[in-house]
This record gives C-alpha cells, structure tokens and sequence, in this order.
C-alpha cells in the first residue's frame, strides 16, 4: 500500500527534475508513469500534483491551452480533496499562466479571483 501512495510522488519529482535539466518529453513520460499507477492503485493522494507537474511541462514547451488544461484539473482535484497544499499550488500554477499570456481579471492582479476561492474555503 506505501508504494502505491509513494511511487507517483517519486514520479512526479522525477519528472520535475527533468523538467529543470530541459527534458520534456521525458518528464511527461515520467508524469504518465504516475498517472497510471495512480489508476492502478486507486490512491489518488498525488493526483492533483501530477496533474500541476504536467501544466509545468506544457507552460515550459510553449502549450498554454494543454497546460491550463492540466492546472484545472490539478485545481478540481485538490478541491474535491479539500488537499488546501495542492488548491494553493495550482492556483499559483495557473496565475503564472495567465500573467505569462498577459490575462488579467477585474482587479488589474493575475488570478486574484482564482486565489480568492482558496481563501474563502481555508
């Protein structure tokens, strides 16, 4: 059961390693490694940082929708966790995005209303 919970973490760090040393098709290979055992084991503890991981990749080989895409997910899954570590990284995840595509919401700041909703559920 340990390793089911701790073999997408490893994963997952593997894969941000990569990240960093500019493989990254490596890394999401690494980062589809972890999903599937998350599937397989049914331990869905990691899940929303994978997911993050995987918004890291996409944001890094210039893919914004496919990383957004990821940051959500990585957001709803926290969410659905009530995981507030993972709700946090994923909303800066996505805030970075954002300001790196140069979106901004009503109040003139990246992702203001996407934080706020972590707030109001701490």
């Amino acid at each position: 059961m340990g390793a089911a919970i701790t073999l997408p973490f490893g994963l997952t760090a593997f894969a941000e390693s990569l990240l960093a040393a500019g493989q990254m098709t490596a890394a999401l290979d690494e980062t589809d490694q972890a999903l599937f055992w998350i599937d397989k084991s049914g331990e869905h503890v990691s899940e929303s940082y994978v997911h993050c991981c995987r918004g890291d990749i996409f944001r890094a080989m210039s893919e914004p929708e496919r990383a957004g895409a990821e940051y959500q997910t990585a957001l709803e899954v926290a969410i659905g966790q009530q995981a507030k570590f993972f709700e946090l990284k994923a909303a800066m995840s996505m805030a970075r995005l954002w300001r790196d595509q140069g979106k901004r919401d009503k109040g003139s700041r990246p992702s203001r209303s996407g934080l706020r909703l972590v707030h109001r559920r701490v």
